[in-house]
């Protein structure tokens, strides 16, 4: 388990948890209204100021968030998982806590699907939230919830919304979810991935990027180059050093 998702999980609330865009499983009738759409932000923003400052903050705003959500949830339907994750983003929280708190949220109330694992992560993104965060924080949730999110919804989920985001000409951050699928996701991921990306229109480029070796350090060719570049500051520092050698029968060597 990469550093990322275990510092995201150490956030994980009690057992229980501004709509930018809309994917497009939610916008057939069942995306919140203005009116709710207020009161969720409106409700996030409240329990996450409610918090005192002091040991366990972090934690505290979590649950608090986690609470919220799960009563936004149960009042309004699954599409107020978009708008708890922005709210809570542009309140401060990190994207990657906000993303894992909520769709633990949609665990917590039994409507998490592909779809949930999309939404979220999409509107994450518009919020603000780089697609590394973004997808960290819903392959977080999944380790912690592994009997309910199964790998192939994970893929499913960050597969679509990476397509959504490609589709807005946000071919970087759609790339920065697959890398981290590569990296951060557990074995099987990438196939749902792909899957999911040329399902909802995304290129196979996109698809391949999720099941290719984890980067670390950068690509073989590129430490190998690194190497030849040392060896070659080598040689200068070499020749450096030869060039700065004072002759014995110039005065003015000491």
């Amino acid at each position: 388990m990469s550093c990322a998702i275990s510092a995201v999980m150490a956030l994980t609330a009690p057992a229980g948890l501004i709509a930018l865009v809309a994917t497009p499983a939610f916008a057939q009738g069942s995306a919140l209204d203005a009116a709710q759409t207020t009161a969720v932000q409106d409700a996030i923003t409240a329990a996450i100021n409610a918090v005192p400052a002091g040991p366990g903050h972090d934690a505290a705003v979590a649950a608090a968030i986690s609470a919220a959500t799960a009563t936004a949830i149960s009042t309004y339907g699954p599409a107020a998982v978009t708008v708890a994750v922005s709210a809570a983003i542009v309140a401060g929280v990190p994207p990657a806590t906000a993303t894992f708190v909520v769709i633990s949220a949609a665990v917590s109330t039994g409507v998490v699907s592909s779809t949930v694992i999309a939404s979220v992560v999409t509107a994450a993104v518009s919020a603000g939230a780089t697609g590394t965060d973004a997808a960290s924080g819903a392959i977080a949730a999944q380790a912690s919830n592994p009997t309910v999110i199964t790998v192939a919804t994970l893929g499913s989920g960050l597969g679509t919304a990476a397509a959504t985001i490609a589709a807005s000409n946000n071919n970087t951050t759609a790339t920065q979810i697959a890398a981290t699928v590569s990296n951060e996701a557990p074995a099987g991921t990438g196939t749902s991935f792909a899957s999911s990306v040329t399902a909802n229109g995304g290129s196979t480029q996109l698809a391949s990027v999720a099941n290719g070796s984890p980067v670390v350090t950068g690509s073989t060719g590129g430490n190998s180059q690194g190497q030849n570049d040392n060896s070659q500051g080598q040689n200068n520092n070499n020749n450096n050093n030869t060039n700065n050698t004072c002759p014995a029968n110039n005065p003015s060597c000491s």
